[in-house]
């Protein structure tokens, strides 16, 4: 006959640092990631739970009218300008809630001014449309105008408009163009070298033309180009739905297009950006990288999104911006109420990079247009994004909640701790072990499975860990008394009263202030047959 033995006192101690890992079994995910979750930060050097910072709002445009386009110029001597598009008007924002207005635009254009569209040489950045609208523009920082382009024999070229473009050694390379009446979205165009004004569609590659001479050349798979990067000191365009091709050669006697990854299938616009020394790209049902390339030119892709598939696996769509300063990769996926971010310093860390960010501003993170700029005031990289009424927003924000006003709610589900064979567990006492500076309050949740399922939730309140003596923050209320008692760790207990023989632990907590949970102790009977 079986004889029950006295309970086993079993403690586990939940750490955090890692992102969501939805697609393997619960029970076989690392620790310190998380089956569900949002709006918590993730550091390569830090294992604690942190909410995300939230995102600021800079103001709303004059006109009211929705955010279409973005334009960063970045000079030699170090200052910056910041162009945004609101309706068919272009402004600079000043810093502040100033903007200026310096140009007009077609209503319909999405114009952009990416910091990889820099003309150092004569300090002014080349403006394209997403939409093929609006002819090719530059910005020195005083003027917005139309470039005046001349064809391979210095005659007026008329009307030239461009989706995408690059620059390398010397040349501006356009991609997805307009020519004079008609559209022709697998052409791509390459200036004379030190002259991005002079261009041509007459004249191919050839050995009988000058090095310095413009050129074009043909998407081999003539369908439309909805990329074009530099990486791996080769330029790289995507064609939509198709695949990724190199160009090739360093002179307009030598140029070619070569296949680089077959059926890559890039979706979206803008979905393809290089992160420094990498090229990600957004696809039906995932994001994947090129992760190395050998000799021959071949390429060998990874799924980044292999940990989180299951949850992106149905859309279509992406748009994809980098923060090279901060190492984030944004991954907005077209109608959705939901930012996917990479945190470029987890790859290949064991455990999930991803971390996936929801709102409760009413901009639900569906921006009408987003890029990574130039903030004009402090000169650091951010990534700004709009809406349809003309609200500007720094999504690396140091505000009070989203927007200002919204707060954050952060949540992470665990993994799924297992007793002893044939055991029940009960009784559990917990410790939570956290720093704040605010008071904030925590949901647990103790999630039991086996033969029964069952939830219990307790909250706890965590109080402001300042200590106050003789009045004040401080010792007799002075700045500083041996160093601030605020933001040290503090420690709250917690109980539940359930039984079963397996669980998980979500926390849960909504906030506008900052909070970081260094881990939780769970201490719980198990008592086998």
């Amino acid at each position: 006959m079986a004889t029950r033995k006295e309970p086993e006192a079993i403690e586990i101690t939940l750490r955090f640092g890692g992102g969501i890992h939805s697609r393997a079994s619960e029970d076989e995910i690392d620790i310190r990631e998380c089956v569900q979750g949002e709006n918590f930060d993730l550091d390569i050097e830090n294992k604690e739970l942190k909410n995300r910072k939230p995102f600021d709002l800079i103001g709303q445009l004059p006109n009211a009218q929705e955010i279409r386009g973005f334009v960063t110029l970045l000079k030699s001597d170090g200052t910056s300008s910041f162009l945004v598009q609101s309706g068919s008007i272009v402004y600079q924002w000043l810093g502040g809630v100033s903007f200026v207005q310096v140009g007009s635009v077609d209503s319909s254009a999405k114009i952009r001014g990416r910091k990889e569209h820099n003309w150092t040489l004569d300090d002014r950045v080349i403006i394209t449309d997403i939409n093929l609208i609006q002819p090719v523009m530059e910005w020195d920082g005083t003027t917005l105008s139309n470039i005046s382009f001349t064809n391979e024999l210095g005659a007026s070229f008329g009307t030239f408009r461009a989706r995408y473009c690059a620059i390398k050694d010397e040349r501006v390379v356009f991609a997805n163009i307009h020519d004079n009446g008609a559209n022709f979205q697998h052409l791509i165009v390459g200036s004379k070298r030190s002259n991005y004004k002079q261009i041509t569609v007459v004249n191919k590659p050839a050995s009988d033309v000058s090095e310095e001479d413009p050129f074009y050349m043909i998407q081999p798979d003539l369908k439309p180009v909805n990329s074009l990067v530099k990486i791996f000191g080769l330029l790289v365009t995507s064609s939509k739905s198709g695949d990724l091709f190199k160009i090739i050669g360093d002179s307009s006697q030598n140029f070619g297009i070569q296949d680089y990854f077959s059926d890559s299938g890039a979706r979206g616009d803008e979905a393809l950006t290089q992160i420094g020394n990498d090229v990600i790209y957004g696809r039906a049902g995932r994001i994947e990288s090129l992760a190395d390339t050998d000799r021959s030119g071949d390429v060998e892709t990874n799924d980044l999104t292999l940990a989180i598939s299951d949850l992106v696996k149905d859309y279509n769509d992406w748009l994809i911006v980098y923060n090279s300063r901060l190492q984030r990769v944004y991954c907005f996926p077209n109608n959705y109420s939901e930012l996917w971010v990479f945190h470029k310093t987890m790859a290949g860390s064991g455990v999930s990079p991803w971390a996936k960010w929801t709102t409760l501003s009413i901009v639900d993170f569906k921006p009408s247009a987003a890029l990574n700029m130039i903030d004009p005031v402090d000169g650091l990289e951010y990534v700004f994004f709009g809406d349809d009424v003309g609200n500007l927003y720094r999504l690396e924000g140091s505000g009070s909640g989203d927007a200002g006003s919204s707060n954050i709610r952060t949540s992470r589900l665990s993994a799924l701790f297992k007793a002893p064979s044939s055991s029940d567990v009960f009784n559990f006492d917990g410790v939570v072990r956290y720093k704040k500076d605010k008071a904030f309050s925590l949901q647990v949740d103790l999630l039991i499975a086996g033969h029964t399922v069952d939830t219990q939730t307790v909250t706890i309140s965590m109080p402001q860990v300042v200590r106050n003596v003789y009045g004040g923050n401080a010792y007799f209320n002075g700045a500083f008394y041996y160093g601030s008692l605020s933001g040290k760790f503090s420690r709250e207990k917690f109980g539940f009263s359930l039984q079963g023989q397996e669980f998980q632990i979500r926390l849960t907590t909504e906030a506008s202030v900052d909070f970081s949970i260094s881990e939780l102790r769970l201490l719980f009977q198990a008592t086998t047959v």
